[in-house]
């Protein structure tokens, strides 16, 4: 395993040997996913609890029009994802998970969470108990995404993107492909570089390849 659990918040508190006996009991196992691979598709059923292990997950969906949008981009490992669909009365997903590396994903079956195994064993209990902060912090994530795209403006909204993903520090580098960027904040492509060259020949950023950096830290505070 290439990741230590430990470190992964659904397994908050418990030692090595009870994560272990925890994986055994749940029935979990460990699935390697090539790139551009479907871990599930929208409209299918939820059946598991996904672990990130390595490699790097995007989630999004296809309109009726088949534009396709970008959700989130999974690279921490660790990190979960497709959890809420476990726990919400829909039955199917709304979104669909792609392997955007070679990447290795820890799936917990949905049964491990079900009433009737909570009151069986301990083991539930503490992976939902440590689901909490987890539902928490995503739900935060989620608003400050309806701060970023609702911009009046491209450049609006790319500012506050940086901004936040930067945490104001112009030290810091942002990285993202320019289609994954665009995918993110609802807008095409080219109007996405275009607006990004503009910035840069106005000295608010500076480019090169996927990489972003702060060039001019108040002006771009001025401009959300």
């Amino acid at each position: 395993m290439k990741f230590d659990l430990n470190q992964c918040p659904l397994f908050a508190g418990m030692s090595e040997a009870e994560i272990e006996e925890c994986l055994l009991v749940s029935q979990a196992r460990i699935v390697s996913y090539q790139k551009d691979t479907y871990l599930f598709h929208q409209g299918e059923l939820p059946r598991y609890m996904m672990v990130l292990l390595s490699g790097s997950i995007v989630i999004g969906n296809d309109s009726l029009g088949g534009k396709r949008n970008i959700v989130a981009t999974f690279q921490e490992h660790g990190e979960m994802f497709g959890e809420v669909f476990l726990f919400l009365n829909k039955k199917e997903y709304d979104y669909f998970a792609l392997a955007d590396s070679t990447s290795e994903v820890l799936l917990i079956p949905k049964a491990f969470f079900d009433v009737d195994a909570v009151n069986q064993n301990s083991f539930s209990y503490r992976l939902i108990a440590n689901l909490l902060p987890v539902f928490a912090g995503k739900a935060y994530y989620l608003n400050q995404k309806i701060r970023i795209i609702s911009g009046a403006s491209l450049r609006q909204k790319i500012a506050r993107m940086l901004l936040q993903h930067t945490h104001s520090d112009p030290d810091y580098t942002f990285s993202m492909n320019r289609e994954k960027m665009a995918d993110y904040l609802g807008v095409a492509r080219p109007s996405l570089s275009r607006e990004l060259s503009n910035m840069q020949a106005e000295g608010l950023i500076s480019l090169e390849k996927r990489q972003i950096r702060i060039a001019d830290l108040s002006a771009l505070q001025d401009i959300i």
